[in-house]
């Protein structure tokens, strides 16, 4: 019955997500204890998933709904999680779905595994079988075995056969995955692809899985559903990840026949066998046609977004390639090549991942004999980037096998040649090339290993670990970036900073420290997950790092002119050189066709950080253009460039100024022809007129040059007069400038204009005179370039005088033309930048600097100016500053009253203070201070020394050993002189002791915990009251013995000997003692060793048709033997080595051989006879299919036609049938 709710729960959007858990949890509480329904509805809040943005829950109660923030979810679509009021199928808890940590504790690596305890790898005994290839194996949250298998069979924690799978699994496939099923403690997922051997034409192998409930038979375990079909035309590839909602396990294979990636999801509710994610990513690796079992691995990383995919070659190389995987959709995508057919790799077999996903370690061969250890970069999805980070890491003659991460964060490696009882260990995956630390044979594992290591589901090894990316070790005063690399959104990630250090930006899953100091710090990331907190800690060491960086240029062009390329010739200690983010090779470049000013970024890196920035910026000098014209008048040259030029033409000419910039001018020539013009003018007879300042009263004609505008006389006239009594009419033309005016008849005239005026002669004889008032056009201003250096002067020639100009400006100048005409000229005049750059020259305090031509010693700032190539200063700013001053350190000397020291060649005696100059890392003096201080005089002293008798004391020197008095000088506490009188005074001598101890010989005798076994005399030094020796002898005698005996003893195999009352069986070396009459004992050695057995190779049973002949043959054996046959019935002889066999019954045979030292070796062979006329039926017990064509089908045989077989059955050994066959079926074969 469902109760009825009267409040309505509401949470801000913002609450913490540990919070809205908690809460969300406490509400599904309620509504369990008080049968209320709901449903559930996530969320996300926009149809793009940010990791850093929580999603919203929604929990419906009909048309009411509460909210609250919840995790992240991988998609967009609504997921509904119904709660019904039937409690057996309400919320289940998530410990189900949880694992614990343990579940790979237990390595399956043969006879011998690995379990971890605490973090360290502890040997494992006690698997059922041996194996060559499959590892695979699974442990409960406590870390206990429950299952494993090496491909032929599945076995549960006590060691017993499950399952048989040899036909739909094989002990060659590499790859075979356990999986819990979750929500399920009983029920577990076996998958095992089919081995596929070599390369078989036209055969498809299958992916098959088995589902085994380990809790059934009293935890004994039981096979719910055997070798079930998952997909057909499978690789043997197979591999799991971890589901981005923390509960289900993405299952992934690849198809042979088109290399389509399958993922299917395995979740509380089963397996999605008939509805897979099939997707396409990367290249086909294989022949469809020869190929076809398309062998290798599939290697998901830990953090399970990216997978590898090895394609061992067959009839093609081997390649690899590497690709996205989307945890939440379970699509595969974005493949990318990292080895290709032109590597010509022969044969990958494995792979792993660095624990932080940075790296892959990859084993594999190409032209030689065993495997070599490969590693490559994958932090940055870029094949080119990839393929050129691959590095050898080891090679050897053995085969280097599979490669698998241990909880300690080193990666085990199996070991399939010599010494295959040891495992290979690269204990820093984390670091590049040799700096990772491969060690071969570094983990004794006590028996043969596999080829294979165990694969384990990406998230099964490590479930509550954050991947952090990021670097390990670098140096001080640097800004490093860490990244949580998980796939799946989640909650906000705490960052901890342990040690030092400060945050310069946090942003999500990025974090970016900056580390002033050397030391050792760690970082710590950590998230909330349903089942518990997601950690991970970096330890980082800064070290403090003297960056000795070198660069001197022997080419450095830092102005050029337009257009023109920049070159650069460096030397630098750096191990690569990077200009803009772009790495260069070589040791100089260019810069082509600049245009305008450019600058760039020019990075020397160093090892451990100590990389530089150098800006370099290129001043760009512009190339400066100008035009010159020419008019020459007719008949008129000039000369250019060496050259007379007197007709129209145009060209360029190139003016090289010293910084070798071009100047360019374009120069024109225009030469004017003769301009002819006729005029005729008529007059009345008797007439006068006046032409030229000539006076004319006839006809005439005049020609008369004029000097045009141009200033050439380039204008010729030609007056035709003519007198005549008619009356005439006369053309006047009259010219003006554009703008003036002219007066005719009284009147003024400025444009163009015709006047008729008749004259009068004297003889009556009126002319006509037209007047053409004709105003020039206007001339066009002439544009003058003037390019004037910054605070220099110009002079320029006006029609007024000289104007000095010294800025920017226009200047318009007005002068007559030759014609009478105003012409405008427009001055342009352009003062040009002066150009500027720097130069930083740091040297030591109070050093000198020489800089052109002189010293500078203290910090100044200056001027430089340089003429540029457009021959106006270049300005150039000089800074010389002082590095910054080392701090003066300072020592203190402590020395003894009297005593004296030197000091730079300088003896001192009392307290003083002196500073010596060092270098410091800039070459600059650093001052040391040395401070020396005398300690105060020391007073005498008297001591007293006791010895004893014979021995002395050693004391300046020389050794004491009679009673005397010395002076001494001895060292105090300060290390002074002190005078001390020394007495020294000799105790009395001690009586002496002894004592004798006879041994037999080989026996010793044990005297203050040593033992001794040959004569000897020991002196015993005990002490007496003064504490003197007192000397006590023991003497040690060895009694005179029997010398040791040896001798070698021969028996038969499976004989024994009997000596010292034990009966001997096997080859061994014996020593017996025997006691002699004067209790010492005998020493004898005997030496057991067992003739050679004989080899009879007798056939174990012959069938043979009653009367036929047989030659009986024991094998390749020789020697002086004697051969006795029994029973001798049906033989030719019973005492020879081949006796012919005559067959009239059945019997067995036995044969006795003895060989030259009586022992005895036998064999028998059991002969069938059948007469054929007797009704039977034979069923041979062997047979071989080897394609001979002899006993390659195995049939039974009937005596005759008559015999009719009813019913057949086959079963193996194991009690199974295999075949079955009666009368009324067809007839069919069973293959071999």
């Amino acid at each position: 019955m469902n109760k009825k709710i009267d409040r309505i729960l509401l949470l801000k959007p913002n609450t913490i997500i540990a919070d809205g858990i908690a809460i969300l949890w406490t509400l599904l509480c309620i509504m369990y204890l008080f049968d209320i329904p709901a449903h559930f509805y996530i969320k996300q809040n926009s149809t793009e998933v940010n990791p850093a943005e929580s999603q919203r829950l929604f929990i419906d109660y009909g048309n009411d709904s509460i909210l609250d923030s919840i995790y992240p979810i991988p998609n967009s679509t609504l997921t509904r999680v119904s709660v019904v009021d039937d409690r057996k199928n309400s919320v289940k808890s998530n410990d189900n779905y949880c694992l614990s940590g343990h579940e790979a504790d237990i390595w399956y690596l043969g006879r011998n595994g690995i379990k971890w305890i605490n973090d360290t790898p502890i040997v494992f005994t006690g698997f059922a079988d041996n194996t060559s290839e499959v590892n695979a194996s699974i442990c409960d949250k406590a870390g206990d075995l429950l299952l494993y298998s090496n491909g032929t069979f599945i076995f549960n924690k006590y060691h017993e056969k499950l399952a048989t799978i040899i036909l739909k699994g094989g002990g060659s496939s590499s790859m075979f995955l356990i999986l819990p099923q979750p929500g399920n403690d009983s029920i577990y997922y076996v998958f095992h692809p089919q081995a596929q051997y070599g390369i078989i034409n036209d055969t498809i192998f299958n992916l098959y899985y088995t589902i085994i409930n380990v809790n059934a038979n009293l935890q004994h375990g039981k096979v719910v559903s055997l070798s079930q079909l998952l997909m057909k035309t499978s690789s043997e590839k197979i591999t799991g990840i971890r589901h981005c909602n923390g509960r289900d396990w993405w299952v992934l294979g690849l198809r042979s026949t088109d290399e389509a990636f399958h993922s299917w999801v395995l979740s509380d509710t089963g397996l999605t066998v008939n509805s897979p994610v099939i997707s396409y990513s990367g290249k086909v690796n294989h022949l469809l046609t020869y190929d076809q079992e398309n062998i290798g691995w599939l290697k998901p990383s830990h953090d399970g977004r990216l997978l590898l995919e090895i394609t061992t070659g067959g009839q093609l190389y081997s390649t690899a390639e590497l690709h996205r995987f989307n945890n939440a959709t379970g699509e595969i995508y974005d493949g990318i090549t990292l080895i290709d057919q032109e590597d010509k790799y022969n044969d990958l077999y494995s792979a792993e991942f660095s624990p932080n996903n940075s790296k892959i370690y990859y084993t594999g061969h190409r032209l030689r004999n065993g495997y070599d250890l490969y590693q490559m970069e994958v932090s940055i999805h870029d094949s080119s980037l990839i393929r050129n980070s691959i590095q050898e890491i080891a090679a050897t003659q053995a085969n280097i096998g599979s490669p698998i991460l241990g909880k300690d964060g080193k990666i085990y490696i199996t070991n399939w040649g010599s010494k295959s009882d040891f495992l290979h260990v690269i204990n820093k995956p984390n670091l590049i090339g040799s700096a990772c630390d491969f060690n071969y044979f570094a983990f004794p594992l006590g028996s043969k290993s596999s080829l294979g290591a165990p694969l384990f589901a990406s998230g099964f090894q490590f479930p509550y670990k954050v991947y952090v990316q990021g670097p390990n070790t670098f140096c001080q005063d640097t800004t490093v970036r860490y990244i949580i690399t998980d796939p799946c959104p989640h909650p906000t990630a705490q960052w901890s900073i342990i040690g030092g250090g400060s945050i310069v930006r946090q942003s999500g899953d990025t974090l970016d420290v900056y580390y002033a100091k050397a030391g050792k710090y760690r970082i710590a990331a950590s998230y909330p997950t349903d089942c518990g907190m997601k950690t991970d800690t970096v330890k980082v060491e800064v070290q403090r790092c003297n960056c000795l960086t070198q660069l001197s240029w022997s080419v450095i062009d830092t102005l050029v002119c337009e257009g023109a390329n920049a070159q650069f010739k460096f030397i630098t200690n750096s191990t690569e050189v990077y200009i803009d983010n772009q790495r260069i090779t070589t040791d100089s470049f260019a810069m082509n066709n600049l245009q305008s000013d450019t600058c760039f970024n020019l990075m020397l890196s160093y090892p451990r950080f100590c990389d530089s920035l150098i800006s370099i910026c290129i001043k760009v000098a512009p190339i400066y253009s100008s035009t010159q014209e020419y008019t020459l008048c007719p008949n008129d040259s000039i000369m250019i460039d060496n050259i007379w030029l007197k007709r129209d033409t145009s060209f360029q000419l190139k003016y090289v100024s010293h910084l070798l910039c071009d100047s360019i001018v374009d120069i024109s020539i225009h030469q004017y022809g003769v301009d002819t013009n006729s005029l005729k003018l008529e007059y009345c007879l008797g007439d006068t007129a006046i032409i030229f300042n000539r006076i004319i009263f006839s006809d005439t004609k005049l020609e008369q040059l004029f000097q045009s505008t141009s200033g050439c006389y380039d204008s010729l006239q030609v007056v035709n007069i003519v007198f005549s009594k008619n009356a005439k009419v006369n053309d006047i033309i009259i010219e003006r400038c554009y703008a003036d005016s002219v007066i005719i008849l009284d009147k003024w005239y400025h444009e163009d204009t015709i006047i008729y005026d008749t004259l009068n002669s004297h003889n009556s004889c009126d002319s006509i005179v037209i007047f053409s008032i004709r105003i020039k056009s206007e001339i066009t201003p002439k544009h003058l370039n003037y390019n004037l250096c910054n605070g220099d002067t110009l002079n320029i020639t006006t029609a007024t005088g000289f104007e000095r100009i010294s800025e920017s400006r226009d200047l318009e100048d007005h002068w007559t033309t030759p014609s009478g005409c105003d012409s405008l000229i427009i001055h342009h005049i352009e003062v040009l930048p002066t150009y500027t750059s720097s130069l930083i020259i740091k040297k030591c305090t109070n050093d000198s600097i020489f800089y052109n031509d002189k010293y500078y010693l203290k910090p100044i700032v200056f001027t430089e100016t340089l003429t540029s190539v457009n021959g106006c200063d270049s300005i150039t700013t000089i800074e010389i500053s002082d590095y910054q001053e080392s701090m003066t350190s300072t020592e203190t000397w402590n020395l003894c009253y009297g005593d004296s020291f030197t000091l730079n060649g300088n003896w001192l005696n009392s307290d003083t203070s002196l500073s010596t100059i060092y270098q410091n890392i800039y070459g600059c003096d650093s001052v040391h201070q040395v401070i020396v201080k005398y300690f105060p005089k020391v007073a005498e002293n008297t001591i007293e020394f006791n010895i004893c008798k014979g021995d002395s004391i050693f004391l300046n020197g020389l050794y004491y050993k009679d009673s005397t008095l010395i002076k001494s000088n001895l060292k105090n506490g300060n290390g002074c002189d002190s005078i001390v009188n020394i007495i020294i005074a000799v105790f009395p001598e001690s009586s002496r002791s002894s004592e004798q101890h006879f041994i037999c010989p080989g026996d010793s005798i044990l005297i203050d915990n040593k033992y001794y076994n040959d004569t000897i005399q020991l002196v015993k030094r005990m002490q007496d009251r003064n504490g003197c020796d007192s000397i006590h002898t023991i003497s040690i005698s060895v009694l005179s013995g029997p010398q040791p005996q040896s001798e070698v003893l021969h028996f038969c195999k499976g004989d024994s000997i009997y000596l010292n009352s034990q009966w001997y069986k096997v080859p061994e070396n014996i020593m017996i003692r025997k006691s002699t009459t004067g209790a010492c004992d005998s020493i004898f050695n005997y030496t057991l060793v067992v003739y050679p057995e004989i080899n009879i190779d007798l056939i174990p049973e012959l069938t043979i048709e009653k009367g036929m002949t047989f030659v009986l043959d024991p094998g390749s054996i020789s020697g002086d033997l004697k051969y006795n046959w029994h029973p001798s019935d049906d033989l030719s002889c019973s005492d020879c080595r081949n006796p012919v066999l005559t067959s009239n019954s059945s019997m067995t045979y036995y044969l006795e051989i003895i060989d030259s030292h009586g022992c005895i070796t036998i064999d028998s062979i059991v002969i069938n006879v059948f007469d054929q006329n007797e009704d039977r039926i034979f069923f041979p017990s062997i047979f071989s299919p080897n394609g001979d064509n002899t006993n390659d089908v195995w049939q039974p045989i009937p005596s005759n036609q008559g015999i009719k077989l009813m019913k057949l059955d086959i079963f193996d050994r194991w009690g199974q049938r295999v075949y079955h066959w009666t009368h009324d079926i067809s007839h069919s074969s069973i293959p071999a």
